[in-house]
């Protein structure tokens, strides 16, 4: 009986450290996507909140023209985005603002801020906790694998390859190098701040989504919606 039991001792111990291990990778990988899911949050400040005014800088759009604000977008509400290439939720959010543009026309202007890259390739992601790269399982299957630009130029190239890749329909302007729009709004990835006619705000979305920020337009501009007809 001890030629048996023996090696079944030993295949019932190789098992509970087998299973023992594979336990371990199992919570280390958990908890390294969880770090990563939690890392944009972690890493995101206060950001505007309703009546504050954003404070006045002037950009570059890409068409080269000058945009300050709020001056040029006063006398009508502002939605006001936060996105770069290489942040997959915001290529998923900003073409839905396409929807919002021709629904509310020129009664509301959209201008998405480009961004510090969330995700480059070969540097460290400004959202990242372990403060390594994080480029993403998305951005790699979709090729977007792009480095931190250094110069203003470089992540002009990039807000023009947003705009044109996800066929964005309203005015996208860059901001500079100081990230100073990116700090005012909470270091957000793809933030959404809806401006009322003076450039305060009215109301903040840490990610953009446009069902409920098109609710909150309409509120604000006394829309009244219609009862389907029977």
């Amino acid at each position: 009986m001890r030629l048996i039991r023996r090696p079944a001792c030993w295949i019932v111990a190789m098992l509970g450290v087998a299973w023992s291990v594979a336990a371990v990778g199992l919570a280390f990988d958990w908890w390294v996507e969880s770090s990563e899911a939690s890392s944009v949050e972690a890493m995101q400040g206060v950001g505007l909140r309703p009546g504050d005014a954003i404070q006045p800088t002037t950009l570059a759009d890409t068409a080269g023209r000058r945009m300050s604000l709020p001056h040029d977008l006063r006398g009508r509400p502002t939605l006001l985005l936060t996105g770069s290439l290489t942040c997959p939720k915001s290529r998923d959010s900003c073409p839905q603002a396409n929807g919002l543009v021709e629904r509310f026309g020129d009664r509301l202007n959209v201008v998405l801020v480009y961004v510090i890259e969330a995700h480059p390739k070969g540097a460290v992601s400004p959202y990242s906790r372990l403060g390594v790269e994080e480029v993403t399982d998305r951005n790699v299957e979709d090729g977007v694998l792009h480095a931190q630009p250094d110069r203003i130029e470089q992540r002009e190239a990039l807000a023009v390859a947003m705009r044109d890749s996800l066929e964005l329909q309203y005015r996208v302007v860059v901001d500079g190098m100081d990230n100073a729009v990116w700090v005012e709004l909470g270091r957000r990835a793809n933030t959404a701040v809806l401006l009322d006619a003076q450039g305060r705000c009215v109301f903040e979305q840490r990610w953009f989504e446009a069902g409920e920020m098109g609710d909150e337009i309409e509120q604000l501009l006394g829309v009244t919606k219609q009862s389907p007809e029977r």
